[in-house]
């Protein structure tokens, strides 16, 4: 069962990169790998990518899960988590996408996601999470985060709405940075949380 639920996951996240990828590249028919690669810019697209490649490794794997993918596991969980929260409390609304896009857009930001967090709940009592964990698992996202504030800054081209300074405030900026790094580690806690071997539901 758990090996069949990492596939299902390992293909859903693949597909979802695709079905971007291919989006951008038809969008963009002078440089189609360019603007395909360029995708990776996004925190939506890494973490998709996490997700597909730490799948597809414990789908392949004929060992079970060591502590060192577990850890990954679990900060992947987190990240994937915050994926499908600030794109539907904050930028669901800010973009439409159709064709190809609309169908990678529904496998980032919703199948992948959710399909993640409920791989890890079925297998909470296998997982051991404990809260030294957070700190590395907070060091990707606060990474991603001055890397898109600072490229947004030197490029003109915001990643994400609220990184826009001139247009939000900084009052706003500095709220909403301080809100998704709080949401950060309240989903580490939660991850933590869920998966002690004495927690039932």
């Amino acid at each position: 069962m758990r090996k069949h639920l990492s596939l299902i996951i390992a293909v859903a996240a693949t597909f979802g990169l695709f079905a971007t990828l291919l989006s951008r590249a038809i969008d963009s028919p002078e440089t189609p790998v360019l603007s395909a690669l360029s995708s990776f810019r996004y925190f939506t697209l890494q973490t998709n990518l996490f997700v597909a490649v730490i799948f597809w490794v414990m789908t392949l794997s004929k060992r079970e899960v060591g502590p060192g993918m577990q850890i990954l596991l679990g900060g992947v969980t987190v990240y994937i988590s915050i994926t499908f929260l600030v794109f539907a409390l904050l930028l669901q609304s800010t973009w439409q996408p159709t064709g190809w896009a609309a169908v990678g857009n529904v496998f980032n930001h919703y199948l992948t996601p959710l399909a993640v967090i409920f791989y890890v709940f079925t297998n909470r009592q296998s997982l051991r999470y404990l809260p030294y964990h957070i700190p590395i698992w907070l060091i990707y996202p606060l990474i991603y985060l001055i890397f898109a504030f600072i490229y947004g800054n030197n490029t003109g081209e915001h990643l994400y709405f609220f990184f826009n300074v001139s247009d939000v405030g900084w009052t706003f900026f500095s709220l909403t940075m301080l809100g998704i790094i709080a949401l950060f580690c309240l989903l580490s806690v939660a991850v933590i949380y869920i998966t002690k071997k004495r927690v039932k539901f």
